[in-house]
């Protein structure tokens, strides 16, 4: 039996990522050829295309036109991930967001200068003004079909709505827009989830988190949150609150709920303001992460601060909110509310011993009492 292309690549994120760079990447070398009059032409021109058309030339069958080439490129990709049990981010926002797969191409597209800088004179030297990266007219005219001039543009906005993607230059005629992807997340694409992937913006995995058992709980909350995870896994609640002072493990408990559902934490922290744009990608993030976003405010009394909605985010939610101020919005129609209060010298003698397990008694007793 013939090997499936690209078999021998792991099933993992970053593989994934790569073979998508490459279908995009087989696209603009289509494309450059057409304007050229040749492949060999175009090779000319930019002479970094070779090292990628010698990535796939073992693969792809020869001579194949565009469209065919286009449509080896999605069956390619659909075979290699048929066997990809992990999760894979692009993957992920592709499914949950109903992207085809020439939505992801143009996407990756947009953001093939943060992974090869020979891109921006390709771009810039077909579009001119000194454009190092793609604009709408220049996807559109690169990406649309013969009969459809109008789905190319679609899909672009689609792409921008669930935080995908940034237009830049708006203040140019639309067709001079240039499209960015956001780092942060196109770091994330890459496989590369750091602790912190942004000012503010915090990522922890499964198994960085603590059990729910482990949490040193009042008895009441405890109860309370017995049998919680069982309903935020069946959707009977869409967000849950967490109060309290500031400093008494509001993030923790978020976290152990988070375990608790086999996902990882996204917290976003000092949000001021529903138009900040970490709000934009948080949605996008937390798909391809597959983490429960946790949004940490700090709300004035006798204020009120109404939550969006996450583009491209329909799962559950969690806010971490003081004692004060109130919060509404769309996310928080079916939401939980608990309240932690500040450890009692019970708990914080526990805490101790936890922490600090050397700790003689009369040490012990001095640090409660603080």
């Amino acid at each position: 039996m013939t090997p499936a292309p690209f078999d021998e690549l792991p099933r993992t994120p970053a593989a994934h990522f790569k073979l998508y760079c490459f279908a995009a990447a087989a696209h603009i070398c289509g494309q450059a050829a057409a304007t050229y009059g040749s492949r060999a032409a175009a090779i000319e021109q930019f002479p970094f295309l070779a090292g990628y058309e010698d990535e796939w030339t073992a693969y792809v069958p020869d001579e194949l036109e565009d469209t065919a080439l286009d449509q080896w490129w999605r069956a390619a990709l659909a075979t290699w991930e048929r066997t990809a049990a992990a999760h894979l981010p692009l993957r992920a926002l592709r499914d949950a967001n109903g992207l085809g797969h020439d939505a992801l191409t143009l996407f990756i597209a947009c953001g093939l200068l943060e992974e090869d800088a020979r891109f921006g004179l390709l771009f810039e030297t077909m579009q001119g003004a000194g454009q190092r990266r793609p604009t709408l007219g220049l996807l559109n005219a690169w990406w649309r079909a013969a009969d459809d001039c109008t789905e190319v543009r679609a899909q672009l906005r689609r792409l921008h709505e669930l935080g995908l993607l940034r237009f830049l230059r708006t203040d140019a005629p639309r067709a001079e827009w240039a499209c960015e992807a956001p780092c942060m997340l196109w770091d994330v694409l890459r496989g590369e989830a750091q602790a912190k992937l942004a000012a503010g913006v915090y990522y922890h995995a499964p198994a960085q988190l603590p059990t729910l058992a482990a949490l040193v709980l009042p008895a009441e909350l405890r109860a309370q949150l017995t049998h919680l995870p069982a309903l935020l896994r069946d959707g009977a609640t869409q967000a849950f609150i967490v109060r309290g002072p500031q400093r008494n493990g509001r993030r923790t408990l978020a976290g152990a709920l988070a375990r608790e559902l086999e996902r990882g934490l996204l917290a976003i922290e000092n949000l001021q303001a529903a138009t900040d744009e970490r709000l934009a990608v948080l949605g996008a993030l937390a798909v391809a992460l597959d983490a429960l976003p946790c949004i940490a405010l700090d709300v004035a009394p006798g204020e009120s601060f109404e939550l969006p909605s996450l583009n491209g985010y329909t799962g559950l939610l969690a806010v971490v909110l003081g004692k004060q101020g109130g919060i509404c919005g769309e996310p928080l129609t079916r939401a939980l509310t608990f309240t932690l209060e500040l450890p009692d010298p019970a708990a914080r003698r526990l805490l101790w011993a936890q922490s600090l397990p050397a700790t003689d008694a009369q040490a012990e007793a001095e640090l409660t009492e603080i």
